[in-house]
């Protein structure tokens, strides 16, 4: 069968969205200290705990113990901060609902709190957006950054203390790949894996001058290459800020009170420090005063503050030394809340631990959960079931993979399309009758979760694959 069949290939992309969440994956988990929200693979969000601040982009201030529509579609990046959230569709444009109170979206004429998602009309052609309660920058498709909200501390990064009603300006730097922020404080990834920063220096999270702010962004940290980032909630004007480099590193710095950066003092790290763990890192995830890590054995390790259980061992006693989160393997995502932790496995299911006062985790009545417990799934892992009732059998190894990705399918699948968290294809290929196994090449490509669409006739599969 030719490989020229564009017009099936849309209408199989049709049929997956058509499908909504049955077809998709979990691929991003975060919240608040009150609230989930999952981003499916299919575009979806949907959120559940508490709403009385419209956390949960529903069109309602009602508490909600189910996972409900935040009324979005096409998404391919999600956002939370201390109240409320920020996506990102396949489009370029930007959405947020929860709290807006500060005109921190240079949006001066929206109201206290949004319950439904209002797109933000004055930028376009954004890949990232991630805000505070403040600021929120936007990094866009062809790599420069633009900042909407406050400037009293210079987090516009041009050199001014000028205040800004609406819309956005652009900070003075280019080719931009990732961005993370503190409260006051914003960080920028370059395509070199230089990490540059700017905004509250009080506690010296930008440089270790004696600036209260820096408002023009300085030299934080130079690496080969950055593949994960989190900022944080802080306290006060302060953050504590994570970055993974492409060689597996950790590094750390801003705000350390109870270990949460993984070092027994001091209270402040003024410059990035590099972590000692037992496995090279590809991934990271922050709450208010614990961090996350995925190594790359697909376990999940974690330190700091665990009065909720956020760590995920069956007791409450802080850490400063890395400890695993009891029963989890083969994960290939995690994110956190404020004090809750999550994770999303190879085989589609989601987990989560710490606390559950709102039900942020779970149904369950515990205020607290000490380990991972499976959480209700709006997004399936099985693309569909087939007409005998079984589902489709497809494989890969390795699942994390480096380089070379072998792909096990079955009998009458006839071409294959591998695509990025951006929606691109990157790999096309007809399969032929005569084999079930084939194996491509993704040692070029970013670190990052990528989806394998296998098509039978008119139906089509997706499965999850984590490039390291």
């Amino acid at each position: 069968m030719s490989c020229d069949r564009i017009v099936r290939f849309w209408f199989l992309l049709v049929v997956l969205l058509c499908l909504g969440a049955s077809v998709a994956y979990a691929q991003q988990i975060t919240g608040t200290d009150r609230h989930a929200s999952l981003l499916c693979a299919d575009g979806a969000v949907f959120s559940w705990g508490y709403n009385l601040d419209a956390l949960l982009g529903d069109g309602t201030t009602v508490l909600r113990t189910e996972a409900v529509s935040s009324g979005v579609s096409s998404i391919s990046f999600l956002h939370c901060n201390s109240i409320g959230a920020t996506v990102v569709d396949s489009n370029g444009g930007v959405f947020v609902w929860g709290g807006v109170k500060n005109n921190q979206y240079g949006m001066p004429s929206w109201l206290y709190i949004e319950p439904s998602p209002k797109r933000i009309d004055h930028i376009s052609g954004v890949r990232k957006a991630v805000s505070n309660s403040s600021n929120a920058y936007y990094l866009l498709n062809n790599g420069r950054l633009a900042v909407s909200g406050q400037n009293s501390v210079g987090q516009h990064g041009n050199g001014t203390t000028d205040a800004l009603d609406s819309g956005h300006v652009f900070v003075n730097v280019d080719h931009v790949v990732d961005i993370l922020c503190a409260s006051s404080a914003v960080f920028a990834v370059q395509e070199d894996g230089t990490v540059l920063g700017w905004g509250y220096n009080g506690e010296n999270q930008v440089d270790t001058s004696s600036e209260r702010f820096v408002n023009t962004p300085k030299v934080v940290l130079k690496t080969n290459g950055i593949v994960s980032t989190s900022g944080s909630y802080g306290h006060g004007n302060n953050g504590s800020m994570r970055v993974v480099t492409v060689e597996g590193d950790l590094y750390v710095w801003g705000n350390n009170v109870n270990n949460v950066l993984g070092f027994a003092e001091p209270d402040i790290i003024k410059t990035p420090m590099k972590l000692s763990l037992s496995r090279k890192c590809v991934a990271v995830a922050g709450g208010l005063w614990h961090t996350l890590a995925l190594l790359e054995d697909g376990t999940v390790w974690s330190w700091g503050d665990n009065a909720f259980g956020q760590l995920g061992t069956p007791f409450d006693t802080n850490s400063v030394e890395p400890v695993q989160a009891i029963g989890l393997n083969n994960v290939v995502a995690i994110g956190a809340g404020a004090i809750s932790s999550y994770a999303i496995t190879g085989d589609g299911k989601v987990w989560g631990w710490g606390d559950n006062t709102y039900r942020q985790l779970n149904r369950d009545d515990a205020p607290r959960q000490y380990t991972p417990v499976p959480l209700p799934l709006p997004c399936s892992l099985v693309s569909r079931v087939d007409e005998s009732g079984s589902n489709p059998l497809h494989t890969f190894s390795p699942n994390p993979v480096r380089e070379l990705l072998t792909m096990h399918y079955n009998i009458g699948v006839d071409e294959v399309r591998i695509m990025n968290i951006q929606g691109e294809t990157i790999v096309e290929m007809c399969l032929p009758n005569s084999s079930t196994t084939a194996t491509v090449d993704l040692s070029t490509e970013p670190a990052g979760v990528y989806y394998v669409i296998f098509s039978q006739g008119l139906v089509a599969h997706s499965y999850m694959v984590v490039k390291l």
